[in-house]
């Protein structure tokens, strides 16, 4: 039993190690969120996602500090459509987007969650047009995307746990 606690402790112990070290600056500084997101815009990693018409059969978008890559459906000439989000811990998600086209977190009701804050003036880099943060518990959420005059749009995503805890 000690063997098995001590080999938790010591994984538990790497992976927080690996995340740290993944999307920290140079220095060991704490990153703002925005940095960070600029960041998986820029350099990713990547992955590639469509988009389902249907709200309940949304694909999922399980890695966070990932830059998706959507494609969208077309609508007769507008694009849009559904995505899922799974948060396995409860704090604060944060969403950043290429773009400014509509974008609608919603919960596992399928009720709207409102923004805590919508900033669209990002200074930080050119990659990313709007950051959203909304305060979220446990579950899978799902994403409203568009209507948008575009097929693709490229999305990035985490959550932040504790109260002002940006330094992951």
């Amino acid at each position: 039993m000690k063997s098995r606690m001590k080999s938790r402790t010591c994984c538990l112990v790497a992976a927080v190690v690996l995340c740290l070290s993944a999307c920290g600056d140079d220095d060991g500084g704490v990153v703002l969120p925005v940095d960070d997101g600029c960041e998986h815009m820029q350099d990713g990693p990547f992955a590639s996602i469509t988009a389902n018409a249907v709200e309940g059969q949304a694909p999922s978008m399980p890695m966070e500090h990932t830059k998706y890559m959507v494609t969208l459906v077309d609508d007769g000439g507008n694009f849009g459509g559904f995505v899922s989000i799974p948060i396995a811990d409860a704090g604060e998600l944060f969403v950043y987007s290429d773009n400014t086209a509509p974008l609608t977190l919603r919960d596992d009701s399928g009720s709207p969650v409102v923004a805590e804050l919508e900033d669209t003036s990002i200074s930080a880099c050119t990659e990313v047009d709007r950051e959203k943060v909304y305060d979220v518990d446990v579950g899978t959420y799902t994403v409203e995307l568009g209507p948008y005059d575009q097929a693709r749009m490229s999305l990035v995503y985490f959550t932040v746990v504790g109260e002002d805890d940006h330094n992951h």
